[in-house]
């Protein structure tokens, strides 16, 4: 376990009376490979009501423990993180979500009913699609590194929207892009994944080849 994240809990506990949990987000949660320089620990910091008094000296400890670029912190209360707010985030809470410390009730996050869920794998497959294409348009343009930074957001989106999906088709989520790749049985799926492990070392033209077969996929 981290401990600089045990550090913090302890001091959480002694000095802010309405935290109750530390709660880590998405790759770090479940276990998709990380990406240097592009992963974050996504770290939520869990109140039962009321933490606006204790914002100033969280920061001011944050900064006294020296977290490394790789930690985002987002402080909440219970019934924010509970839901729902009929966006991706809900999915990722109820998935996507382990508990470091504290309290665990993650089983009570909510999840938008099938109508709202419809809704956002739907539109959100038809924007990335259409970013895609734009970005492909004009990102000859651009260099190999500005090229990884947007493509890595929007294979990453894909594969978030293709489980949001899977879990309206079936009521199972894949949890990591490996396990997406892996029920939907598509080689382009494979390929994108492997593209998005590594992009940090992939040129513009390996990633528009990626990119146009993964556009030919979903359409």
């Amino acid at each position: 376990m981290d401990s600089k994240l045990e550090k913090l809990h302890e001091w959480l506990k002694t000095n802010c009376n309405n935290y109750i949990s530390m709660i880590t987000v998405g790759s770090t949660a479940t276990g998709d490979t990380l990406i240097e320089n592009r992963s974050d620990n996504d770290v939520c910091l869990i109140f039962q009501t009321e933490f606006k008094k204790d914002i100033p000296k969280i920061r001011k400890f944050l900064r006294e423990i020296n977290f490394e670029d790789f930690y985002s912190f987002t402080i909440m209360k219970k019934e924010v993180f509970i839901g729902p707010y009929n966006i991706t985030h809900d999915f990722s809470h109820k998935f996507r979500s382990k508990v470091l410390f504290g309290e665990n009730f993650i089983s009570e996050v909510e999840l938008p009913n099938r109508e709202v869920t419809l809704k956002i794998f739907s539109d959100g497959l038809d924007k990335v699609k259409e970013r895609m294409k734009n970005r492909l348009f004009y990102g000859e343009l651009w260099s190999d590194q500005t090229v990884q930074k947007e493509f890595w957001k929007l294979f990453k989106h894909v594969f978030m929207y293709l489980a949001i999906k899977h879990y309206y088709d079936t009521g199972i989520y894949p949890k990591t892009r490996a396990e997406v790749a892996k029920l939907l049985n598509s080689p382009a799926l494979d390929r994108t994944l492997i593209t998005l492990i590594n992009i940090n070392h992939k040129s513009h033209e390996e990633i528009f080849r990626i990119a146009r077969e993964l556009i030919d996929y979903l359409d």
